[in-house]
């Protein structure tokens, strides 16, 4: 915590004790462009362990993920619908945070359709 606290996430108190900060704030799962799915989703174990092997993707051109835990992303979800949650919650989250500057900086103008294709629902992120 004093980690964070020394880039302002949080403010340690005299009593020894941390309180918010409004860079934490973004951490609280009940504000406006919420950080907090993509919080929980990185510090998952299973998570975790596919990124300490990143090395692998880089190296082989395959997914890390399925090196690491033998099956695609999606077929993993299948069998730990949490996780699925989670991922869905955190790519709505990443989209708030990105979709709002995107917009904003990219001429759009010369485009007649435009078309946002994903989701963040459960039936959207099945495996085929």
């Amino acid at each position: 915590m004093r980690g964070l606290a020394s880039y302002d996430t949080f403010a340690e108190q005299e009593d020894g004790t941390f309180a918010q900060t409004p860079r934490s704030g973004a951490l609280r799962k009940d504000v406006p462009h919420s950080a907090w799915g993509m919080a929980q989703l990185t510090t998952r174990p299973w998570a975790v362990r596919t990124w300490m092997e990143l090395g692998h993707s880089i190296r082989g051109g395959t997914p890390a993920f399925d090196h690491v835990h033998g099956m695609q992303l999606f077929n993993y979800f299948d069998k730990h619908p949490n996780g699925l949650e989670l991922f869905a919650e955190a790519m709505r989250s990443f989209s708030v945070a990105t979709g709002a500057a995107l917009a904003k900086t990219y001429d759009f103008s010369g485009i007649r359709t435009l078309a946002d294709i994903g989701g963040a629902k459960d039936s959207f992120y099945r495996s085929q």
